[in-house]
């Protein structure tokens, strides 16, 4: 699945990501996975984020990887999970994922998974 989903961003994002977004953060809030927050005064509001497809994507990822038991990213997800719960675990999840492709594929950085510590 993993492939095939790679696949799919690829053909959605195109492989220059730096040409399009400048950071990490640009490309987060592109994909729609930024918190929505709006402030008017002593009146507070949430402003609905909508997700293109590879955002939704990105989603799709951090639900198969918050299920992994021996992953620090499923460790991440399990323990933000039990404090806000699984829609906004999953959501943090998916932005940390995204920062990692936008990093992977603009500066080459490899992720290297250390796995749950004990």
């Amino acid at each position: 699945m993993a492939d095939y989903v790679l696949l799919q961003l690829l053909g959605e994002v195109g492989t220059d990501l730096g040409q399009h977004w400048p950071t990490e953060k640009h490309f987060t809030a592109w994909l729609g996975l930024v918190p929505g927050s709006k402030q008017s005064g002593q009146r507070r509001g949430r402003q609905k984020r909508l997700r293109n497809r590879a955002g939704r994507l990105f989603c799709a990822l951090a639900r198969s990887v918050g299920r992994s038991g021996d992953k620090a990213l499923g460790g991440f997800y399990r323990r933000l999970k039990g404090r806000r719960g699984g829609l906004l675990a999953n959501l943090a999840l998916a932005r940390k994922l995204a920062e990692l492709f936008w990093c992977l594929m603009v500066h080459g950085r490899a992720y290297g998974e250390e796995g749950l510590k004990q």
